[in-house]
């Protein structure tokens, strides 16, 4: 499971793995399509959203291990 609010943004190239043509796309987007890319086998599960005390259970619940 991928979480991530924030959007592509240009400083993210030189350290992660997006594309220029991602930029302003969501990460919870934009990072499947990249592993997709890799593997094309991958079952990736992925939000848009903001993990905060009230929804972490919730988001992971399913998860034996969060990094």
């Amino acid at each position: 499971m991928l979480v991530d609010f924030y959007v592509v943004d240009v400083t993210n190239l030189n350290r992660q793995m997006y594309f220029v043509s991602q930029l302003g796309k969501p990460k919870a987007e934009a990072l499947p399509e990249v592993l997709y890319r890799i593997n094309p086998y991958l079952v990736c599960e992925s939000r848009c959203e903001k993990v905060t005390p009230e929804n972490v259970r919730e988001l992971f619940a399913d998860y034996p291990i969060v990094c």
